[in-house]
């Protein structure tokens, strides 16, 4: 017991168990709780039946020995007068099990079972509001529960089964002997408790009959089917998924349910007969009519007398039945793992992932069967299924069933059950805690989605079967829909309204558009598309909208409110803007237009009205109302009320108005406007029409074309009537007024005249007698009083000069020498200005079929008649006599404006004309007359006008803007257009220049920008090699950029007849074959090494300037390992047939060269293309039983797999595990290029699984095999060259690596490879030992007998291996099994540095990665000694040279810390056979040396076999590295860093070349030193300083940069010897990569022996002294 801070003893919290379950668990706020509980744990358990027995004390005592009877076979039975003692509730489903019997005995214990309702463990102590000593009897045991009397504390005990009836394995019995016996009718009320039964029957999910028996007679049985279910297709239209993505509904079915009620006839006598609520009587058709308004005055009615209904043809018994349909959704629930462990440690269990939402639904047909029969029983029958049947009147009484049901209500018609989280009482779910309410409110949504689903079910049946034509609200159909909607209106639900709400929001929100189908007048539509209407009178001019189906009929209306929120519902009334969408489809006749005029009258005479609000309603509707009339004469017109301007009022113009005077359309019929007065109208916004405001009724083209007969234009008594009408209203009209009649009538023909009816300002009031034809004016009813208003009109009295002008004009007879004549004579009273601004003067003209057509122009317009304007196409004065220039005609005429000289303008519109002879003759002016007569011309004014004459394609002559044209001929091999040569072919060379010069005056350029010559590249390339040379020749001289040209060598443009994969060649029409065109990048000059190059490249043979300019464009040699990657991804299979295997595997190696240099986006290409063979493996079954034979072997035929689809074979022991058809590959030079695409290596793939059997404890043992393991750990990390992924340091410590002994040890594999298994199941295999990480531990298992102890180091190391690096080899294994198995001496005999090598791993904490390579430490792989270590030479005397210092200058120079030269030591005694082994491949090696061929080199030039072998890295480079070819110096080929990747800077070019000269004669001593042509090394230039050298498939590079920046100074200083020693090392150290890729011992060695063999080279060239470089 805990103790306080006193000492003493801490009391603990004690429980009052009868207090906590009397008042707490036992006290349900709910009738028949207790039955509620323990059926629903009957159908957790699976019962299908359940039997409730009520027991007299008289049975009870004699142990229920009575035999089960009928209620007709006990004649004996009367239950007013039974008293009963005791209560047993049994069920058949599965008995109790010990964690039932545990729970039982633990309160609050609940099921974790998730797919069991029952969570809290509080349930079944419901038993005790009945029962002081509930008995549970299952499977032949028996459990009494009582409290004990002196402290209250509930106690059990084990009893045996006294009573035979009892004893049975098939059921649990739960034994209540009453707390208070009495009369059963007083105790429990068999009918109320019948009627919860049915309701209670309902959901259960296993349950499907309950039985009630007194002592052993049966009062009555309720049992449950279920008919096939019925698939409900989800709606595409809703979101099946809950707000939070909690739940997601996956289906939904109906189920038809009928549940039967067998009865006894005595249990209706002793029915409750109080006074209950009476139901209304439902009536179909208005809730308002007669009968319910009568129910309405009456009040409350009493219940009718007391009826039996009639018995079966059993006597004594009564059957009835429901029938109902279950809407089941499915649900799949996803909680996150915070929630789901919240909501685990709130309920005790796990939530199922897939759980059922069910909704009782009764149909119409069902509805009414069930309210028949209550009718005929209602104080009976209506009782047994009143708590199951939807209560469509409001009552809501429909429930929330967790399992059994709550006391919380749905809102809706129907019951519903799911998964629930309720309280602890049960009686309502919780939304109040955490996650327990985000559950429930996700639920709520499914249960609101799912009503809505039945909802639009049930609608879309009906809509199917509803009648065409109006809406009959007496019709089947109609009421149907009537009883979905009321069965689906939401009312509010209790305890809590939040349920009903969320079910409401979730009903309409699961919608995007949040609506829902309604019944309307016009049938089923959607929610949004009805409208409410508040006025009655709105239907009169309304007609589109649906509205309510019956306005006297609340139940729609009142779905809709209960499904929206106010706001929303709001939005259903009618708008205007609902009115204005109607008026746009719709034209109203003249009733309609009354009574929406009617209607704003009203509003407008409501004192309540806003005026400003009115205003904004007419301006709103009125426009796009339109209203047809037809007037007393038949005639209909159409007009929108929102042109309406004004009304005819009588007293103000129509008194004056002509007989039938036309009306602007802008006036409302009098038909309309007789039904309002003035004030009326007015305030419509219409005003009286005015004089003004007919008159431009009247001249209108629409009313003069409708009425030809008061066409003012026309009708001479129309236009004297008008006249005359505004003559006398003349004086009454303000002077504004009569400004606009003018501005009316000054463009029509009003004025009848003795010409006709004309303008007003071409009639004259008085005639003239030089002009006879003159219109003089005809009105004989206007007298002189009335000219004013004439003249206020326009019309003149006497003629001026321009009309004049005009007049003469008219006379065709007269020509421009007799009107020049005229002006002569009159030249001191002419009107000059007029005279410029009159088309009098008459042109040249074409002639055409022999007549003449005149024209009059300007006489500005006009030029001179001269023939040189004439072949211009120039308006030439029309002149019949000679022309002279100095004549008095042409003085007068060119002071008027005679154009003599063109403009700049009009010179370039003719050079710009169609006509050839025109633009000929005007571009030969411009040039002859540009410097003289046009200096002002700008290129860029006229650089959009296509006016100079050029050579097209093909020769065809055509008109070109300045910037499209060019002066070099040649570029007519690109479709240019250039300048003729007739332009420029001159025999005078000054005269030819002349005109080049005024053509680029002009803006003619000598050739086109670069991006128009790489648009004409694409477009028009050469078709054969004859125009490619001439035109890459002609390119050549062409400057262009570097980006240019890589732009060049992306575009198909040279011509290639070879056959090729990629494109066929194709052939003409004449049989000849038609080249093909390939980009320069893939086109090559020198003849193909493969046959199959030639389809896959383009092989070319260029010489002179078409290929330099090729060269430029990236036209190499023969192709490199990109161009060949590319290739080969373009089209796999086509490479593939066409090299065959072996040579694809040759390209492979090549790919695999320069692949890390390749462009990101090729690299991708190629790991997700089918580009590497491999194999499918095949499983040899019989094969597993050898130990001698693999378990499946690759099959013989390879096909092209994408490299993720492969797998490396490199553990043969677990081939066993590869499925048939897994594509392979074996291990070889390829592996590491395999794996960098993608490829999976098999020992990644394997998972060992170790089973240890009888650890021993063995400490000696144990120990003896740590310390030879640790011993030897150093020297195979040393040797192995991989850093491990745990350091050796931390192997070292006692509690990190432990070695255990078991007496055996078994393992199996598995593989982890797309799903698949093995053919056959992977059978357990003993070995000898095994490693594993368990819990940060390295534990090392080895068994107790060992037969052959190198079978147990070579399981040691491999398990090691595994467990340590990332992907060992089985060399790997077979070396560290070698190091382990031997002895150190003896190892220290063959050569391995034992002592050292141990003493440095144990110093070190952990082995250091080694740096690069630096100036300082130029060559060898750094040492992993811990001490400097000058190097090793041969002794002094066993050499013959003048000058014994140079050893000891050596020695000198290469002592440093950390020497790299350390490894590097003559081989004695102990490893004479290392050095036999190598010896002799240094021959071999030398052999290898080659030259580069190719001119361009790309990307890292050596590729690693396996990367994590390489971790010296001062020979590799660190970054893509592209190289071009410079020049050969004394030789040596030197490359620079390619064209835009940073190569030599431009100045100090002398300085730069110098230091190489002096590099050159540094090398050329070293080709002596080891008998190397000089063409074998090469030189680079590429600024990384640790980037000495580098060896590509046997090439030898060798840094210049790193020269200059390490040894040229002191070389140009005359020291020769550093240099000459370090790069000795650098070439040898290169050389032995030729066999040696990796930095590893066999490099090493190899190496070694290089430097031994020719050291003597490198005495005899030091002795030799240094020469002046």
């Amino acid at each position: 017991m805990p103790r306080n801070g006193n000492g003493a003893d801490d009391p603990l919290v004690d429980v009052n168990h009868r207090g906590l379950i009397i008042n707490g668990f036992a006290r349900y706020p709910v009738k028949f709780a207790v039955f509620r509980e323990l059926l629903q744990n009957s159908d957790d358990a699976q019962a299908r039946c359940v039997e409730i027995r009520f027991e007299t004390r008289d049975v009870y005592e004699r142990g229920g020995n009575r035999e089960n009877v009928d209620a007709t076979e006990d004649r004996d039975l009367d239950l007013s007068a039974a008293e009963i003692y005791s209560c047993s509730f049994r069920n058949n489903g599965d008995p109790f099990t010990e964690d039932d019997w545990k729970r039982i005995l633990k309160i609050g214990a609940g099921n974790p079972n998730e797919h069991k309702v029952g969570g809290f463990g509080v349930g079944f102590y419901s038993v005790f509001s009945v029962t002081n000593e509930p008995i549970i009897i299952s499977h032949g045991r028996q459990l009494r529960l009582f409290f004990e009397s002196s402290s209250d504390r509930l106690r059990t005990e084990w009893q045996q089964v006294t009573r035979q009836d009892l004893h049975h394995h098939e059921w649990t019995v739960f034994m209540m002997k009453l707390k208070q016996p009495g009369r059963l009718i007083d105790v429990f009320d068999l009918f109320d408790l019948t009627q919860f039964l049915v309701s209670a029957l309902a959901f259960t999910k296993h349950v499907a009959e309950i039985s009630l028996r007194l002592d052993n007679t049966r009062v009555a049985v309720i049992t449950k089917t279920e008919s096939d279910s019925i698939p409900t297709t989800l709606l595409p239209t809703l979101k099946p998924v809950s707000p939070k993505g909690v739940m997601t509904v996956n289906k939904v079915k109906a189920i038809p349910v009928r549940i039967a009620v067998k009865i006894a006839q005595c249990v209706y006598s002793t029915a409750d007969t109080k006074r209950k609520p009476f139901r209304v009587l439902r009536t179909d058709g208005n809730p308002s009519s007669s009968h319910a308004r009568m129910s309405t005055l009456l009040g409350s009615r009493t219940a009718p007398p007391f009826t039996l209904p009639p018995s079966s043809a059993q006597e004594g018994y009564s059957e009835h039945s429901v029938e109902f349909f279950i809407y089941a959704a499915t649900v799949a629930v996803k909680l996150s793992t915070r929630m789901s462990s919240d909501l685990k440690h709130l309920i005790g269990k796990s939530l199922p992932k897939a759980l059922r939402y069910q909704l009782i639904y009764i149909s119409k047909d069902q509805y009414d069967k069930s309210i028949q029969e209550d009718d005929a029983y209602p104080s009976t029958i209506g009782r047994l299924f009143q708590a199951l049947r939807a209560s469509l009147e409001g009552q809501n009484t429909s429930l929330i069933f967790v399992g059994q049901a709550t006391t919380q209500t749905t809102g809706i018609g129907g019951h519903m059950w799911s998964r629930f989280i309720p309280t602890s009482e049960r009686q309502s779910i919780d939304l109040a805690n955490g996650s327990v309410k985000v559950w429930n409110e996700e639920l709520l949504y499914v249960g609101g989605y799912l009503a809505r689903t039945i909802y639009e079910s049930e609608l879309v049946k009906l809509h199917q079967s509803w009648p065409s034509g109006p809406i009959d609200i007496r019709s089947s159909a109609y009421q149907q829909a009537l009883h979905v909607i009321q069965f689906f209106t939401f009312h509010r639900s209790t305890p809590s309204p939040e349920v009903s709400d969320r079910l409401r929001q979730a009903f309409l929100s699961c919608s995007a558009t949040k609506t829902c189908s309604v019944i309307s007048s016009a049938g089923i539509r959607d929610l949004w598309s009805i409208r409410i209407f508040n006025d009655p009178s709105y239907a009169k001019f309304i007609k589109n909208w649906p509205t309510l189906p019956d306005k006297d009929d609340k139940r729609v209306k009142q779905m809709i409110q209960s499904v929206l929120d106010h706001d929303e519902f709001d939005k259903l009334h009618l708008r205007a803007q609902d009115c204005i969408n109607e008026f746009k489809e719709r034209t109203l006749d003249g009733s309609e237009g009354v009574d929406l005029l009617l209607w704003f009258n009203r509003l407008r005479l409501d004192p309540e009205a806003k005026e400003k609000q009115l205003a904004e309603l007419k301006g709103m509707i009125f426009p796009h109302v339109r209203i047809t009339t037809t007037a007393p004469n038949g005639h209909m017109t159409t007009f929108t009320l929102g042109a309406i301007r004004y009304f005819v009022d009588s007293s103000y113009v129509a008194s004056n108005l002509p007989a039938n005077a036309p009306l602007p359309e802008n006036v409302i019929p009098s038909n309309l406007s007789r039904t309002f007065d003035a004030k009326c109208l007015q305030w419509f916004g219409w005003k009286p029409l005015t004089t003004v405001d007919w008159l431009r009724c009247v001249v209108a083209s629409g009313v003069r074309e409708a009425d030809a007969t008061y066409d003012i234009t026309k009708s001479p008594r129309c236009a004297e009537e008008v006249l005359t009408f505004l003559a006398k209203a003349w004086i009454s009209l303000t002077l504004e007024q009569r400004s606009e009649v003018t501005h009316i009538l000054e463009g029509i023909t009003c004025i009848p005249t003795s010409a006709g009816i004309v303008l007003p300002r071409e009639a004259f009031i008085h005639a003239t007698a030089v002009l006879r034809e003159l219109p003089v004016l005809r009105l004989p009813q206007l007298g002189a009083g009335d000219f004013a208003m004439l003249q206020d009109l326009g019309v003149r009295q006497h003629v001026d000069f321009r009309t004049f002008l005009e007049k003469f004009v008219e006379m065709k007879e007269h020509g421009n020498e007799d009107l020049v004549q005229y002006l002569l004579n009159a030249r001191n009273s002419l009107d000059r200005a007029t005279l410029r601004e009159t088309p009098v003067f008459a042109c040249e003209s074409n002639t055409e079929a022999g007549a003449e057509q005149r024209t009059l122009c300007n006489i500005r317009d006009l030029y001179q008649p001269l023939d040189m304007f004439r072949r211009l196409g120039l308006p030439v004065l029309k002149w019949s006599r000679p022309w002279n220039q100095s004549s008095p005609e042409a003085v007068l005429l060119g002071e008027l404006g005679l154009q003599s000289v063109p403009t700049l303008e009009t010179v370039i519109g003719c050079c710009s004309h169609r006509n050839e002879s025109i633009h000929q003759s005007a571009f030969m002016l411009l040039l002859q007359n540009l410097d003289n007569v046009y200096p002002e011309y700008n290129p860029e004014k006229f650089r959009d006008v296509a006016f100079i004459p050029a050579v097209g394609p093909g020769g065809s002559h055509r008109l070109c803007k300045s910037k499209e044209v060019f002066l070099d001929q040649s570029w007519q091999m690109l479709d240019f257009p250039v300048i003729g040569l007739h332009w420029i072919n001159d025999s005078n060379p000054r005269t030819r220049d002349e005109m080049l010069r005024r053509l680029q005056q002009l803006g003619v350029q000598e050739s086109p920008s670069i991006p128009t010559i790489l648009v004409a590249l694409k477009s028009h390339p050469p078709m054969s090699n004859w125009a490619a040379n001439n035109l890459f020749a002609f390119l050549s001289r062409h400057d262009f950029s570097t980006r240019d040209l890589d732009v060049i060598s992306r575009i198909d443009i040279v011509p290639v007849t070879a056959e090729s994969s990629r494109s066929s060649v194709g052939m003409s029409p004449e049989g000849l074959r038609v080249p093909r065109l390939l980009p320069p990048s893939q086109c090559f000059f020198k003849q193909p090494r493969k046959s199959y190059y030639t389809k896959l490249f383009g092989f070319v043979d260029f010489e002179g300037p078409a290929k330099t300019f090729l060269m430029g464009c990236r036209v190499r040699d023969q192709p490199t390992g990109e161009d060949i990657a590319e290739a080969l991804v373009r089209d796999p299979v086509a490479f593939w047939n066409m090299a065959g295997k072996d040579q694809l595997l040759v390209e492979l190696r090549k790919i695999a060269a320069d692949y890390d240099g390749f462009p990101d986006e090729l690299k991708v290409t190629m790991k997700t293309t089918a580009v590497l063979p491999a194999s499918p493996w095949r499983f040899r079954g019989s094969a597993r039983d050898s130990e001698t034979s693999m378990p499946g072997e690759p099959a013989d035929h390879d096909e092209l797999k994408q490299p993720s689809d492969i797998i490396i074979i490199d553990d043969l022991s677990s081939c066993s595990l590869l499925p048939d058809g897994a594509w392979t590959h074996p291990q070889d030079d390829l592996e590491g290029f395999y794996v960098k695409l993608g490829a999976k290596l098999l020992s990644s793939l394997i998972t060992p699984h170790f089973k240890q059997l009888m650890e021993i404890n063995d400490k000696d043992f144990c120990d003896h095999y740590r310390h030879e393991i640790l011993s030897r750990l150093p020297l195979f990390l040393h040797y192995f060259g991989h850093q491990p992924k745990i350091p050796y340091s931390k192997l070292k410590e006692e509690t990190f690596f432990v070695v255990k002994r078991c007496k055996k040890i078994t393992v199996w594999k598995s593989i982890d490879y797309e799903g698949h298994s093995p053919k056959e199941t992977p059978r357990e295999e003993e070995t000898s030992a095994c490693a594993e990480n368990k819990d940060g531990t390295i534990v090392l298992w080895l068994t107790k007998d060992v037969k052959n102890p190198s079978d147990m180091m070579y399981d040691v190391a491999t398990s090691f291996c595994r467990l340590l690096f990332e992907a060992p080899k089985a060399n790997d294994f077979l070396l560290f099994m070698t190091m382990l198995s031997t002895k150190l001496s003896v190892l220290q005999q063959r050569g391995y540095n034992v002592d050292e090598i141990i003493g440095q791993m144990e110093k070190q904490a952990v082995e250091s990665e080694e740096p690069q390579c630096t100036p300082d430490s130029v060559l060898i792989p750094p040492s992993r000694e811990n001490t400097p270590s000058p190097i090793d030479v041969p002794s002094f005397s066993q050499t013959s040279v003048d000058k014994p210092s140079v050893f000891r200058k050596i020695h000198g120079m290469l002592t440093v810390p950390k020497s790299t030269f350390s490894r590097f030591r003559m081989r004695e005694a102990p490893l004479g056979t290392i050095e036999h082994q190598f010896g002799h491949y240094v021959p071999e090696v030398m052999q290898l040396c080659r030259q580069e061929l190719e001119q361009s080199l790309k990307n890292d030039p050596r590729v690693k076999e396996s990367e994590h072998l390489s971790k010296e890295e001062y020979c590799n480079v660190r970054s893509t590295l592209s190289l071009d070819l410079l020049q050969h110096a004394q030789g040596i080929p030197v490359y620079v860093t390619a064209r835009g990747e940073g190569g030599l800077q431009t100045q100090n070019q002398d300085l730069r070349f110098d230091t190489l000269r002096r590099f050159v004669d540094i090398l050329l001593r070293l080709c002596r030193i080891f008998k190397l042509e000089p063409k074998m090394l090469h030189i680079f230039y590429h600024k990384e300083r640790g980037l000495m050298g580098f060896n590509r498939n046997g090439s030898i590079f060798l840094s210049w940069f790193h020269y200059e920046w390490k040894h040229d100074t002191q070389v140009r200083e005359g020291r020769m010897d550093k240099a000459l020693i370090s790069w000795y090392f650098v070439m040898a150290h290169e050389i032995a990569h030729n066999m040696f890729s990796n930095h590893d011992e066999n490099h090493e060695f190899l190496f070694s022996e290089i430097c031994q063999q020719y050291l003597e080279n490198l005495q005899i060239e030091l002795s030799a002294g240094s020469a002046t470089v």
